[in-house]
């Protein structure tokens, strides 16, 4: 039976898939019009998303050019946008600050990418050698925001964007601050919104097409950001119009600020961190590329985010660095680009939940929190081998109920957690395989199209905007990942006979499973 939830969620795709099309016959594929449309501020009818904590959240595309002097023109790397002066500030204050960047084989430079920059390399490179060291100190993170002179004004802020938005606040303040912001080199030469192509700057057609191509939800870190900004404006910049002028804390402002966060920041030693010269490299999915590390750099071994090769690169060739494991929805959402992606990399996301009306809902509350989890987790479905360990034990425990209840009674409950890493029962591996599976049909049939109908988007038989390209990308991928557990579900089913379930296993621990005579 299909829930609730799915129901719901096909009848919305199902109402706004016209206004989809219509939208997309006035749009150009190289369309930059950008729609701030307020979203509702209820967080029950959007999909519960990932905290931005525990997400590994990266950079967005950039470009380099080579360069031999010793003191490297950074005026010839950058889009004409940017100005030789502000370039040439920035490498001033790059080097005034500790970044030998004659001693690092990676500079800014141009690149055939979108966005038009990237890190090149200055010299030959050898797989595993360090390429770039910046100290952690001149970057941005989310702890860095009690230091700041912002930080006064918005106490108690817990906003939904999470390290993100704090990290945004920052980049928010510095631009405000002009040249009185210790980083006015390195905010002057960050993009500008025409530069970011992420979701987040998206219409609503483009937003509507993007929901009903993912189970990610990703309208919803928009209505986040929206919230967000409500509650700062409410609280701090209403509050205090003279540090906050409207017309650099506006709500545009602050999508602009986060998009740079949110596309430009890299995960390294336990926090996000957007870090100067670091954030222009530009992601590949090749084999032999690293993501950036945690390291030292100078004379007394200060913390730094490193950068380091992967594979050899020859001089004047590209260096890139990869945004992490993370679905094309995630890329989409994050960094404004579907990378290729095959195997184990084909995700999609599915939330599951302990229901509140459960009879058994705070023993299981309960061991889920002995084992540092909520009762509400989300997992990713792979288009190749079996689901995720931990999606398996979670359902299990779901859907513990009849004669398996005792094992949630105290006696067991420094163990239950661990006995859901095997079968249950039959009838509760049968439970699990009917909830996945019946899951994925939902997903299935809310998702936007068809699978042929994606094929000659991608293919390109069909004309179409990029935007609705990368919307088919994503569903082809995910409509993948759904179809494979769904069949595995189904076989799995089929082999419930083959299994060995908790009282066996038991019994046989107790050497009760033998005959008498010879226990």
């Amino acid at each position: 039976m299909v829930s609730t939830r799915g129901k719901s969620r096909a009848m919305r795709v199902n109402a706004l898939v016209t206004a989809v099309l219509a939208a997309s016959v006035a749009m150009s594929s190289c369309s930059r019009v950008r729609a701030f449309c307020v979203r509702s501020s209820s967080r029950a009818h959007r999909p519960t998303r990932r905290s931005s904590l525990t997400r590994t959240i990266m950079s967005h595309r950039r470009r380099t050019q080579h360069a031999r002097t010793t003191t490297p023109p950074l005026h010839m790397a950058f889009d004409p946008d940017v100005t030789p002066g502000a370039l040439d500030a920035f490498h001033a204050w790059l080097t005034k600050s500790g970044v030998r960047l004659t001693d690092n084989a990676v500079l800014a430079g141009r690149s055939p990418l979108a966005g038009g920059r990237g890190l090149v390399a200055t010299k030959a490179i050898e797989t595993g050698q360090s390429v770039l060291a910046i100290p952690q100190s001149l970057g941005l993170t989310a702890a860095g925001l009690k230091s700041s002179g912002i930080a006064q004004y918005v106490k108690g802020f817990e906003g939904w964007t999470g390290e993100t938005g704090l990290i945004a606040l920052q980049v928010l303040w510095e631009r405000a601050l002009r040249e009185g912001s210790k980083m006015a080199p390195w905010i002057a030469v960050l993009p500008t919104e025409g530069e970011l192509e992420m979701p987040l700057f998206w219409g609503e057609a483009d937003l509507t097409l993007a929901d009903a191509s993912s189970t990610r939800g990703i309208s919803g870190f928009v209505a986040d950001v929206d919230e967000d900004f409500a509650w700062l404006s409410e609280n701090a910049f209403s509050k205090h119009p003279k540090v906050f002028p409207a017309d650099k804390f506006g709500p545009g402002d602050f999508r602009w600020a986060v998009g740079v966060a949110l596309s430009r920041s890299f995960f390294v030693d336990g926090e996000l961190r957007l870090t100067p010269l670091v954030d222009f490299a530009n992601h590949s999915s090749l084999r032999g590329v690293s993501e950036p590390t945690g390291g030292t750099t100078g004379l007394f071994g200060s913390k730094a985010v490193v950068l380091r090769a992967g594979k050899k690169y020859e001089e004047g060739e590209e260096f890139f660095v990869s945004y992490g494991p993370k679905g094309a929805a995630g890329y989409l959402e994050e960094n404004g680009f579907v990378p290729p992606v095959s195997g184990s990399e084909v995700t999609c996301e599915l939330e599951f939940s302990i229901p509140e009306d459960d009879k058994f809902f705070d023993d299981k509350e309960d061991i889920l929190e002995r084992a540092g989890l909520r009762t509400s987790s989300t997992f990713d479905l792979t288009a190749v081998g079996l689901p995720d360990a931990e999606l398996v034990r979670f359902l299990r425990l779901l859907c513990v109920s009849g004669e398996d209840a005792f094992l949630l009674e105290g006696i067991f409950r420094n163990e239950v957690w661990d006995f859901m890493n095997e079968p249950v029962s039959r009838p509760n591996e049968e439970a699990v395989n009917e909830l996945l599976a019946t899951r994925c049909e939902e997903e299935l049939k809310a998702l936007f199209g068809t699978a042929r109908e994606e094929a000659d988007i991608v293919s390109g038989k069909v004309e179409a905007s990029e935007r609705q390209r990368l919307c088919a990308r994503v569903r082809q991928g995910e409509r993948m990942a759904l179809q494979m557990t769904r069949s595995w579900c189904e076989s799995d089913s089929k082999a419930l006979d083959r299994k060995e379930y908790y009282q066996e296993r038991r019994l046989k621990e107790l050497q009760l499973d033998l005959p008498w005579e010879a226990r």
